[in-house]
């Protein structure tokens, strides 16, 4: 494939501005933490000595960025001399629930695909275990508390039924909300990406999906494209089907930047999945090229490489963040990444210049202030001969919320 580039070429840690030369002691500590997790081989980073760390401050990043099991690993196996005693028995005691959640989750999630193929739905998971299990190894080194499976939206009905056969039903956006129309259930299944259901003892939450993205964000994926390059993962002693590492790879960075890359734990599931894979970058540039999501992917590599120091060849590394904006778009990702005061989910203008083709961009504005969203459906019933009027429901509601925020006093 060619000779690799990790962040010491063509990156903001090769001369300029560092995206690490602003990190205090506790964020360094974090990203230390990751970068031994995936063994880059790049090093410990240069932070202040463990005397000098406000652990409370290292717990609520780890916390926030849903890092702790790693966080609280490898400081405990490899680095605990500076740790306090008390803190090491609490992370230890807190090792030991994510790992007894996350084997619980991983069991649940092989006896539901098993009822899905017994019903003839193809489902395949994403993020949660299958993540973890490919890209660490290990499901209790990721932090995850649902469970994502995505199926084709014609199976809809069908994996339903076998949610509600076992227990689960679904969760509505709305609390007020007791039941959806087949006429909304409808309108969800045209303009949503997805269902969440709870299990009937409030312990697991399934995000049923149809889409990986809401039709407003470009990424018109074919489900069954993606089924048929399906590969296997060993969750919890048994194999079960993935995405292929290459369709991963793409859904990380095209799903994590359309979250503002807020949370360490995707930078850290990409550089991990880079790391241990053998990735036919080829095809992922064939395919981000296609699909339109070359700028996300760019984005989801230069973070991953200058955060994390993972090696990334040459070729795909000029292509990629050879657009301008990418190197414009990461620059406010990090100011937003240790900003808990700023939720980058909520940002359009953002959303909107990740899309590099102008008719991507374009829909994306269209969709975004008329495609109803879940709320807007369950807020009122309509039977489907005047769908139409969900549309300026949407825009009201943006104008109302906006004129909430404005006003003085509220």
């Amino acid at each position: 494939m060619g000779s690799s580039r990790g962040p010491g070429a063509g990156s903001s840690e090769a001369g300029g501005s560092s995206p690490l030369a602003s990190l205090d002691a506790e964020q360094t500590a974090i990203l230390d933490c990751l970068r031994r997790q995936i063994d880059t081989g790049s090093g410990r980073l240069e932070a202040a000595s463990d005397t000098a760390l406000d652990w409370d401050r290292l717990e609520e990043l780890a916390r926030r960025h849903r890092v702790r099991p790693i966080a609280y690993h490898v400081r405990s196996e490899h680095h605990s001399d500076g740790v306090p005693r008390d803190r090491l028995g609490q992370w230890t005691e807190q090792l030991e629930r994510n790992t007894k959640r996350n084997l619980q989750l991983s069991a649940e999630l092989c006896a539901l695909l098993e009822a899905f193929d017994e019903r003839g739905v193809r489902a395949l998971p994403y993020k949660g275990p299958a993540v973890a299990a490919e890209a660490y190894g290990d499901v209790s080194a990721r932090e995850f508390g649902d469970l994502d499976v995505i199926i084709s939206k014609p199976d809809f009905e069908a994996a339903k039924r076998v949610l509600r056969d076992r227990g689960y039903e679904i969760q509505y956006e709305s609390p007020t909300t007791d039941g959806l129309s087949r006429a909304q259930e409808s309108l969800v299944l045209q303009f949503g990406r997805g269902f969440e259901f709870v299990s009937e003892d409030r312990r697991v939450s399934v995000d049923l999906h149809w889409r990986f993205l809401p039709p407003r964000s470009s990424f018109p994926v074919d489900f069954d494209d993606v089924w048929a390059r399906r590969q296997t993962v060993s969750v919890a002693g048994r194999d079960v089907p993935k995405l292929s590492t290459e369709d991963t790879v793409l859904l990380l960075c095209v799903h994590g930047t359309r979250h503002g890359l807020q949370l360490l734990r995707g930078v850290c599931d990409l550089g991990a999945l880079i790391e241990r894979s053998e990735i036919d970058w080829a095809q992922v540039s064939r395919r981000a090229s296609r699909l339109g999501c070359e700028r996300r992917v760019g984005i989801g590599i230069k973070v991953a490489r200058e955060l994390l120091a993972v090696d990334v060849p040459d070729e795909v590394v000029d292509r990629l963040e050879s657009d301008p904006v990418v190197a414009d778009l990461v620059e406010q990702l990090y100011d937003w990444l240790f900003d808990a005061e700023h939720d980058s989910r909520d940002d359009p203008r953002f959303k909107y210049r990740m899309h590099e083709r102008r008719r991507d961009r374009l829909t994306f504005l269209i969709r975004w202030t008329f495609y109803p969203h879940q709320k807007e459906i369950e807020l009122v019933s309509l039977p489907e001969s005047l769908a139409v009027l969900y549309y300026p429901l949407r825009p009201l509601r943006l104008l109302g919320e906006a004129s909430t925020r404005l006003l003085p006093g509220t």
